[in-house]
């Protein structure tokens, strides 16, 4: 039995409607109560060990009710950052991937690679680690980059003079973009290359 589908047992014996639930986590009733919904109706297949807690205490359980045996469930969670952000009400991960060797995951996301731009070195398809609390740029190492439509992008940046950023592709058949910071919000620098062969 998934962790949605216990998920759901449990809920529906204690008598508590998804929306319930989420206003006794605190959260967007509208929002999550869709991620809840979506969780225990299998599109999610996992939501991660430290919403496996939070859903648990809310429901007065103890988390091992929820998580199943021998799984990488244990192994921390990294939310999978949407492509474009809620611009009304929040959103919520739908997807993680689990990595066994980051000292902390406060601080850390993930994105998943569309695009040939950074290849070799990031291929299609695979996710990047994100240290979302390192925004300072230092030339040269590669950063996710969010324009103001909540569009990402990653890319080698440098600072130029004049409140410019120039952002470079590894793949040659790509051009190099000289853009005001202005343009960008920095989301974080790249930490590590994870292979989907990592994600659950």
């Amino acid at each position: 039995m998934s962790v949605g589908q216990k998920l759901k047992h449990i809920r529906e014996s204690k008598g508590i409607s998804r929306r319930e639930l989420a206003k006794k986590m605190g959260k967007d009733e509208v929002s999550f109560e869709q991620y809840l919904y979506k969780l225990e109706s299998g599109k999610i297949s996992n939501p991660g060990i430290e919403l496996v807690e939070s859903i648990s205490k809310a429901l007065g359980i103890n988390p091992k009710a929820l998580i199943e045996e021998n799984t990488l469930e244990m192994i921390p969670a990294i939310p999978v950052l949407n492509v474009y952000v809620g611009a009304g009400n929040p959103t919520y991960p739908e997807e993680y991937v689990y990595v066994d060797d980051l000292v902390s995951t406060r601080h850390v996301s993930a994105v998943k690679v569309k695009g040939n731009s950074m290849e070799p070195i990031i291929r299609e398809g695979e996710y990047v680690i994100v240290d979302t609390a390192s925004k300072d740029i230092i030339n040269g190492k590669i950063y996710v980059i969010s324009d103001k439509d909540g569009g990402l992008l990653i890319r080698r940046i440098y600072k130029l003079e004049n409140g410019l950023l120039r952002l470079l592709p590894e793949n040659k058949l790509y051009q190099k973009q000289d853009i005001s910071c202005e343009d960008v919000r920095i989301v974080g620098k790249a930490i590590k290359v994870v292979s989907p062969s990592r994600k659950i």
